[in-house]
């Protein structure tokens, strides 16, 4: 969502505060609106915040409240919506795990929120989870075979994870007497 955005670009231009408060207008909205959906996407958005600077007992208590609107709302009924509510769930997991430094826990969480993202198509959300799987790895290397199409996405990962270390094979060739412009992220 645009809320979501515009936390992630706060967030990493340091304000942080400004980003929990837009997170928490999100997850008003989502409560005003009846959208489950968007309470747990600004829940488990806030968990990522909060994982990073390993703020536990935050984590745990944000988890908590994603648990429970998931359970009051993933009706089997609902593959879709159950699917992305699980999604977020296992992410928010996740996410409390890094926060109390369980890496190994983080890891069985990653991979099963990985696996909900690739059963759904979600390539982006499945590449950030792999590179938080490298993360909980601490020493791995994400590497990325790609086109310059796709250099904001790695961009916008890399400025989300800066500790991590990327190795970017570029697969494709300039022309010579290109206009070198398109070639630039």
């Amino acid at each position: 969502s645009n809320s979501n955005a515009a936390a992630r670009i706060a967030a990493a231009r340091g304000v942080e505060h400004r980003a929990l408060d837009l997170l928490e207008t999100m997850y008003a909205v989502g409560i005003a609106r009846n959208l489950p959906r968007l309470c747990v996407a600004s829940l488990t958005e806030q968990l990522r915040l909060h994982s990073g600077r390993f703020r536990s007992e935050t984590c745990r208590t944000l988890r908590r409240r994603v648990d429970e609107i998931v359970a009051d709302n993933a009706a089997p009924e609902s593959a879709i919506k159950r699917r992305n509510l699980v999604l977020l769930q296992d992410l928010a997991h996740a996410y409390t795990c890094i926060a109390e430094q369980d890496w190994r826990a983080a890891q069985q969480q990653l991979m099963r929120a990985e696996a909900g993202a690739e059963a759904m198509k979600r390539e982006v959300v499945r590449i950030e989870i792999m590179a938080l799987r490298a993360l909980a790895d601490l020493d791995a290397v994400v590497q990325f075979h790609t086109n310059a199409a796709f250099a904001d996405q790695i961009d916008e990962i890399a400025s989300r994870h800066p500790d991590m270390t990327l190795l970017i094979d570029h697969m494709g060739y300039p022309q010579v007497g290109g206009d070198p412009a398109g070639f630039q992220p």
